[in-house]
């Protein structure tokens, strides 16, 4: 018997469920091998085809068997969107516990969190004791998905579990402390200052919900709870206008020779239309990037990020974790991994990035690979003024694509785009390459594009 079906079976007797019970364990075995023959043929449709299969037999070693597939080849999107599928689909009792059971207790947080996302949207009663487990998991991922689990369950009962955790993670904030505040703003339809505010409030709503909830006439309000999070982000730090919410983030910005253009100024009319604020210098001449070298040489790209980068760092509230890459023709960091955001820390990081010069290319494809490099970053802000573009020639933006897509597909780092969609046509700019390429990134990866104007 191969190695993961050995692995998976392990995991299924350490929980109680004995695999040899299993009235379909042979055709579960059979259909493994059949499985783990054609991966290694690479004949990846027929596997993903096989997957599903084996999900239909609806045993609990079915489940630990899809999982476990999924798990050992994280790098397969396709082998992970067939497990998703097919664990969604298994709703036989047996199918149900066993993904209760692996949510809470399968080695891979990956897996864990495959079979949380397949249980909380169901009816059933393993589903509210698993979101509890879940909301004390030591992943974010898994965590934030047990936050959503309790929003789409309407959880009332979870309520007390939810201000906990709110409760601890208060002095350090960040993603996971802000899904648990909606959470709560949705659910109690109110808002609170801290923990001690959320359990005075469900205190005295407390009877009344549940007896709601009894007669199946709760509701969630998901508006008050978007009203609380706008509000955060209004307090929150800025990067060009786009809020700091995390505690987790990386700045990645290019610094390639193309930064070194002056853009003029631009304003928005009453109507909407963007403007010059001031007309050109007479006889103004574009370079090969674009910018106009007679401009003030505090309007070139690089001063005016390394401004903003500065301020912003300095913003950045203590319990934040931070770091910075800068990426031409070479990618660099200025810490190996995440630090604290101590007034030393962002000192020293200002005066790195104030050290930052335009030269070279823009490999943006090994600055996002050094950025998901670091395990506890959760939010990027990536900062460019071109296509991804290497040794002379233009990068294909679509491959970059996928390869964040398959790299993001469990970890859910967001990523936030900034770029100079109003710069000048030029011959070494490719703007439709390179908006394609920055819109893409937030929109697959939940952030958002800003574009740099001022």
């Amino acid at each position: 018997m191969r190695r993961g079906l050995l692995a998976a079976l392990a995991v299924t007797v350490a929980l109680g469920v004995a695999a040899a019970k299993d009235p379909k364990k042979k055709e579960v075995e059979t259909l493994y091998e059949e499985f783990r023959g054609l991966t290694k043929e690479r004949k990846w449709a027929k596997a993903c085809g096989v997957l599903r299969r084996i999900g239909k037999l609806g045993t609990g070693l079915a489940v630990r068997v899809v999982i476990g597939a999924a798990v050992r080849y994280p790098e397969r999107a396709d082998i992970t969107a067939a497990a998703r599928e097919t664990l969604e689909k298994m709703e036989t009792e047996d199918a149900c516990k066993a993904l209760s059971a692996a949510a809470g207790s399968f080695r891979d947080w990956r897996g864990r969190l495959l079979a949380l996302e397949a249980l909380i949207y169901r009816r059933h009663p393993v589903v509210v004791p698993t979101i509890r487990e879940c909301l004390r998991d030591r992943k974010p991922q898994v965590v934030r998905a047990a936050i959503r689990g309790v929003l789409a369950a309407g959880a009332v009962e979870l309520i007390g579990e939810t201000i906990a955790l709110v409760e601890r993670l208060e002095k350090e904030r960040g993603l996971v402390w802000l899904d648990a505040v909606r959470a709560l703003a949705t659910l109690l339809n109110a808002e609170a200052k801290d923990a001690e505010g959320w359990r005075a409030l469900y205190e005295a709503k407390k009877a009344e919900m549940e007896e709601q909830k009894k007669r199946g006439e709760y509701t969630p309000h998901e508006d008050k709870g978007m009203t609380v999070v706008a509000k955060v982000a209004r307090e929150a730090p800025k990067f060009f206008g786009a809020e700091i919410v995390s505690n987790r983030v990386i700045f990645v910005i290019d610094c390639s020779s193309s930064m070194q253009a002056r853009d003029p100024e631009m304003v928005r009319t009453p109507d909407g239309r963007m403007t010059l604020k001031r007309k050109l210098p007479k006889g103004a001449a574009p370079d090969q990037w674009g910018g106009f070298p007679s401009l003030p040489a505090d309007r070139a790209r690089m001063e005016r990020v390394k401004r903003e980068l500065a301020r912003c760092i300095k913003s950045l509230p203590r319990a934040a974790k931070f770091n910075v890459i800068s990426f031409a023709g070479d990618v660099k960091r200025w810490r190996g991994g995440l630090v604290r955001a101590t007034d030393g820390n962002k000192a020293s990081a200002v005066a790195w990035v104030r050290g930052i010069r335009a030269k070279g290319d823009t490999h943006t494809d090994d600055a996002l690979k050094e950025a998901f490099a670091d395990a506890e970053v959760d939010t990027i802000y990536l900062l460019s003024d071109g296509q991804p573009w290497k040794d002379g020639c233009p990068l294909d933006v679509d491959s970059i694509l996928k390869w964040v897509a398959d790299e993001n597909r469990f970890r859910r780092i967001t990523i936030h785009t900034f770029g100079f969609e109003f710069a000048r046509k030029a011959p070494t700019l490719h703007l439709a390459d390179m908006m394609r390429f920055l819109k893409g990134l937030a929109e697959q990866n939940r952030g958002r594009f800003t574009n740099i104007y001022w």
